[in-house]
């Protein structure tokens, strides 16, 4: 059997040959806490806490462990609120990057982010959630080859690269924050370090 960096085999007891599976690591980013690390980041219960004021469109998220051998990063769920300007037009959609490029268009924002998520049906949110009837490659990122991931850096931008502003929560009295969920498939079962 031709074997390769993909595709790993191993004999059973019953000395058949089976392949590998891919092992898929959920990882959610919530923009509330976009200023404090992951605990356990720094090991022996340690945390790593960043002391700067990250702006709710552009920072960077420590992963719990640096995952090894990482094929691909795929978004499945993402809900971001419409910016205060945006308020009932439903044509708009706000341009995603992780700081891996997959995605390319026709302006310097679109080429070189990951993907685009647009607006729901109501043009009230930002919103996609992935389906296996509507899955396509737009939202997922391949690795040319197995690699290591210890952080993603967020940054959302509008089409014409401005900035979003964000809505306030009036109980609150803060801007709204928006949640990403990603799949990160990996070759192997990551270790998390403890909390």
């Amino acid at each position: 059997m031709n074997n390769t960096r993909w595709d790993i085999g191993f004999k059973t007891q019953q000395e058949r040959v089976e392949k590998c599976e891919r092992v898929p690591v959920i990882f959610t980013v919530d923009s509330l806490y976009r200023n404090y690390a992951v605990q356990g980041r720094m090991g022996a219960g340690r945390t790593e806490i960043s002391h700067t004021n990250f702006p709710r469109h552009d920072y960077p998220v420590p992963l719990p462990s640096a995952l090894r051998d990482v094929v691909a990063i795929e978004l499945v769920k993402a809900v971001i609120p419409v910016s205060g300007c945006d308020e009932g037009d439903t044509d708009r959609y706000i341009i995603l990057n992780i700081g891996y490029a997959r995605a390319q268009g026709n302006s310097q924002y679109l080429t070189g982010s990951f993907c685009n998520i647009y607006t729901n049906e109501e043009g009230t949110k930002y919103d996609y959630t992935h389906t296996d009837i509507s899955a396509d490659a737009a939202h997922t990122y391949y690795f040319p080859e197995p690699t290591t991931v210890g952080k993603l850096h967020i940054t959302l931008l509008y089409p014409d690269g401005t900035v979003p502003q964000f809505p306030e929560d009036t109980k609150r009295r803060s801007p709204v924050d928006h949640v990403l969920t990603f799949k990160i498939w990996t070759l192997n079962q990551p270790v998390i370090l403890p909390v």
